[in-house]
């Protein structure tokens, strides 16, 4: 399954949740250092637009959760940004030239100003989020350049079985999602009979991790890092 290099693996891939969140601050530099020092390769991360268009690692709207600032990432510029620490996301692009990354837009700005910050960084990145019009404005803007996974309708259809054709090159899934199961057996079968990877999240137990490589899903994201190195070490399986 590898319709494009960011899939490209030996084995099931293994992706940091923002950098891992159980051993430095989520998104940022300290916490993908860590998981790059500990061997990992696959980063997920999210982005919003700076108040003058640059794209910064944030996932909530503001970093209230974070350091208790809430003021709104979106009105704040690129230098006001890296003054409170917030990554830039070619900051990050940069620092692990060999790390592939995988992107969540947090906003429709954050999503018009991806496809031209990822200019020569297409194929080492993959887009999935949880808007279906971000998703079909990305495939738009950038085709089969730029890898990206379901939507939330598709993965809908995909699970009621009624998905036939898709521009994805895989899901991206919870276990279970406002209290229905979605990353069921059925569902592994169709994603893989459409020649979709399937990436589950946000896996943090052994136990659990252990019970869906067994199932075959073909990566897992964590923000448990650690975990996550041991389980695919005593599998004899690669970070990288």
């Amino acid at each position: 399954m590898t319709c494009h290099p960011f899939l490209e693996h030996e084995g099931p891939l293994a992706v940091v949740h923002r950098g891992g969140q159980s051993v430095e601050r989520e998104n940022s530099m300290e916490a993908f250092q860590a998981a790059h020092d500990m061997g990992f390769r696959w980063f997920e991360t999210d982005v919003r637009a700076s108040a003058d268009g640059h794209l910064v690692l944030a996932h909530d709207a503001s970093l209230g959760r974070i350091i208790g600032d809430t003021r709104p990432v979106e009105t704040l510029d690129s230098v006001e940004c890296a003054r409170i620490g917030l990554v830039h996301l070619q900051e990050l692009l940069g620092a692990f030239p060999e790390a592939r990354v995988n992107i969540d837009p947090k906003t429709d700005a954050a999503a018009g100003l991806l496809v031209g910050e990822l200019a020569g960084n297409l194929h080492r990145v993959c887009v999935g989020c949880f808007s279906d019009a971000r998703i079909r404005r990305l495939r738009k803007a950038a085709g089969p350049a730029l890898c990206t996974a379901l939507g939330p309708r598709e993965v809908v259809a995909l699970g009621l079985g009624m998905l036939h054709k898709t521009d994805a090159c895989c899901a991206q899934v919870p276990l279970h999602w406002l209290g229905v199961p979605v990353l069921e057996p059925h569902f592994l079968h169709a994603a893989h009979g459409l020649g979709l990877a399937v990436h589950a999240w946000t896996i943090d137990a052994a136990e659990e991790m252990e019970r869906l490589l067994d199932m075959g899903v073909d990566g897992l994201m964590t923000d448990a890092p650690e975990t996550l190195r041991d389980v695919f070490f005593a599998r004899h399986l690669s970070l990288a």
